[in-house]
């Protein structure tokens, strides 16, 4: 307030949601420590040995539409995560997975660590790059313009920070991103009917091309 005194607005008793990235700052398992303290043992530490270290982000991979929002279930068809130092997935999601209408629309969770925020900005665009999920609509889009957009590069960002950037989310176009992945499914199709038809040519060994061409005809 204006007297500088700090108001509670939540208490979670629970692990918080983004535990990932307070691992991976402080390097202690909170999950592993939480099980830990049920079974009814002591924390093997306190406060003070924990010391913080470096910059995390995560984003959350949402089957939705990333112009409104909206949940996009459907089947997922083909699953690529992004692997690497400092990059972790949190999922349940895997090639043939179908996300369903009836609950939360959340495909994973992906979360990057590096020395400072920049560098964890690059890395998680370049996981995110890596990332395929096909068959369904995926907010991944929308979390690349934000990375790239100035006001949250300079760390100038509020609540309202989608509010005052319309941009986000506007129509968005067949960007290079989906362009590549168009020409690659392309690719795999080419490839595999060429393997077809050598498959059927080999069927056609000691068979003369009259007959072949007979075949045609008839």
């Amino acid at each position: 307030d204006g007297d500088d005194g700090f108001y509670v607005l939540e208490v979670n008793t629970r692990l918080q949601v983004e535990h990932g990235i307070s691992e991976a700052i402080s390097g202690v398992d909170i999950v592993a420590e939480q099980i830990r303290v049920a079974a009814g043992e002591p924390l093997g530490y306190s406060q003070r040995d924990v010391e913080l270290r470096g910059h995390a982000i995560e984003c959350r991979l949402y089957a939705e539409d990333p112009r409104r929002f909206l949940p996009a279930p459907g089947a997922v068809h083909k699953v690529r995560w992004p692997t690497g130092a400092h990059i972790r997935v949190d999922t349940a999601v895997s090639s043939g997975s179908v996300v369903s209408r009836h609950y939360d629309p959340m495909i994973a969770k992906l979360t990057v660590w590096g020395p400072d925020r920049m560098a964890a900005i690059g890395r998680m665009r370049e996981a995110l790059h890596e990332t395929v999920l096909l068959g369904i609509s995926t907010n991944i889009p929308f979390h690349l313009r934000v990375l790239d957009e100035p006001d949250f590069l300079a760390g100038r960002y509020t609540t309202r920070y989608i509010d005052e950037h319309p941009a986000l989310t506007e129509a968005l176009t067949l960007d290079e991103r989906d362009a590549k992945a168009a020409a690659a499914a392309a690719v795999f199709a080419a490839r595999r009917a060429r393997v077809s038809g050598a498959r059927a040519d080999v069927g056609e060994v000691g068979v003369s091309a009259w007959r072949r061409a007979s075949r045609w005809r008839s």
